[in-house]
């Protein structure tokens, strides 16, 4: 979309008169928010409906004008039989009609929708949208044209509003985004009808939609017409109140992107907060950071299952609450998501995203880790590579030295001294067992490395994969965090261990 909102700039479209008053509307609206540019690709979906077929005649008429190359898309959802069957060959005629190419789609979705856990509703909309961006990828299209209306985003707006939505729920669908450009928008559905019926055009009749165990079709057929009685443009109203509500949040992103920018961190996919920050910014700021920083997590983390990317779209205001209360609550509190997504406090932050799972921990009871891999050094000079479940990553080098080479030990964080003659076990470099402990101060006693990693506020899902070079239970070095007092180099040391962390 923003290759093609470029070209635009480059080549910007005339204003054109089309014989049909509908066609001229659809017309200035693609030109007023920069939808097509010339020589164009357009993948559209077609359903065999009435909104989809006058999409399609639209652009089909436009093509000559802004020399627009289209493919069709149907895709066959395997719910209505007979039904859809029909409706997947009146489709392809109708493209063969216009000269258009169709791809044409069959899928189960019922049984996408049994094994995700997922309405048929919400099942059939991933399966549409992984098609269309499948083939607008594999014919490097410039964009996938859908046919919502005026009257789908008057029921979206108000959908959102009553299971609980923020700034981005009630500004409802916008004209263009990820890829998607929405023509219709500024059209009612019964401009929409009345304009295939001038133009002699027929369509497909979808009997689910007359449903009304589909949510939004009591919406549809029962709400909205209600409302019509009060005020014959109740959708046109609800549509112009959603369109300053998405400008006020657009400018409210601009905000949340800069905040983000300034105050929060990046770990592995999650987004880290400070708390201090978030309670000295305006609740409706915090909103929107949750969501920018959510949304965040969901377009980047590939492992997210297609059943996690659509429950993330069940993200609403009561989670968006639930996870400012998180500001007053203590450590570890958390918050479970849609799409097995979480928030929780660790210590001053707020964390945003997947937790890491923690591995080898049996039922009740703490942690032992004495399965896990460990690494022998007992040949010096060596290196070790340690990529593998430890953090930091990298390479451990060892080298021994005299004593006599060395006046004065540095302080460096990855680069550390030791006295060899105090070493009474073979080394190793492994995670923490039960029962390790580090000595902090000379002349105190030994402080458990689980103590010490709470007093230091080490994250739970963070401490199983911390390195660690070890004596026996004894540890040398919790790397990138302190030594042991113990195996510190003195007056009377003779020879010297150099380790020192390298990154690649």
């Amino acid at each position: 979309m923003v290759q093609a909102e470029e070209k635009n700039r480059q080549n910007p479209q005339k204003a054109c008169s089309f014989a049909d008053p509908l066609e001229n509307k659809v017309y200035d609206y693609m030109l007023k928010n920069r939808l097509l540019h010339s020589g164009c690709h357009v993948i559209t979906g077609v359903s065999g409906g009435a909104d989809s077929v006058c999409l399609l005649f639209l652009l089909y008429g436009f093509r000559s004008v802004l020399n627009l190359r289209i493919t069709a898309v149907h895709i066959h959802h395997g719910i209505r039989g007979e039904n859809a069957d029909r409706d997947a060959r009146e489709t392809e005629k109708l493209c063969r009609s216009l000269g258009l190419p169709c791809l044409v789609f069959r899928e189960d979705v019922p049984g996408y929708a049994k094994n995700q856990g997922l309405s048929e509703e919400e099942a059939g909309r991933i399966v549409r949208y992984r098609i269309l961006r499948r083939v607008r990828e594999e014919q490097s299209a410039d964009v996938i044209a859908v046919a919502h209306h005026r009257d789908d985003n008057a029921e979206t707006v108000l959908w959102n509003l009553i299971r609980g939505t923020g700034l981005a729920g009630l500004g409802g669908m916008t004209p263009a985004g990820r890829g998607l450009i929405r023509p219709l928008l500024c059209c009612a559905k019964k401009e929409i009808e009345a304009y295939l019926k001038r133009r002699q055009i027929s369509w497909c009749q979808d009997e689910t939609n007359w449903l009304p165990a589909y949510t939004r079709n009591r919406l549809r057929l029962d709400i909205i017409p209600k409302l019509q009685q009060i005020n014959s443009k109740a959708s046109e109203h609800i549509c112009r109140t959603a369109e300053m509500i998405g400008e006020v949040r657009q400018w409210m992103e601009l905000e949340a992107k800069r905040w983000i920018s300034q105050n929060a961190e990046t770990d592995e996919g999650r987004t880290i907060l400070p708390v201090a920050a978030l309670r000295d910014a305006h609740r409706a700021l915090r909103m929107q950071v949750y969501l920018l920083a959510l949304s965040k997590v969901n377009q980047e983390n590939r492992e997210l299952s297609d059943m996690a990317r659509g429950a993330l779209n069940n993200l609403s205001g009561k989670h968006l609450f639930l996870i400012d209360g998180l500001l007053e609550q203590e450590h570890n509190a958390a918050v479970q998501l849609p799409g097995h997504l979480w928030a929780w406090r660790r210590y001053d932050s707020l964390v945003l995203g997947k937790r890491r799972k923690r591995r080898d921990r049996p039922a009740g009871r703490e942690a032992d880790f004495s399965e896990r891999k460990e690494i022998s050094v007992k040949v010096f000079p060596s290196e070790q590579e340690i990529f593998d479940d430890f953090s930091p990553p990298g390479i451990l080098c060892f080298q021994l030295l005299s004593r006599n080479g060395c006046e004065k030990i540095p302080e460096k964080m990855y680069t550390k001294w030791f006295d060899y003659d105090k070493i009474k076990n073979t080394l190793s470099v492994r995670t923490r067992k039960t029962g390790d402990y580090i000595r902090i101060m000379p002349g105190y006693g030994k402080k458990t490395v689980k103590a010490f990693m709470i007093d230091e506020k080490i994250p739970r899902e963070d401490r199983d994969r911390i390195c660690l070079l070890a004596d026996g239970s004894h540890i040398l070095w919790i790397v990138g965090y302190r030594v042991s007092e113990k195996y510190k180099v003195t007056e009377h040391t003779k020879t010297i261990l150099q380790v020192q962390m390298r990154k690649v």
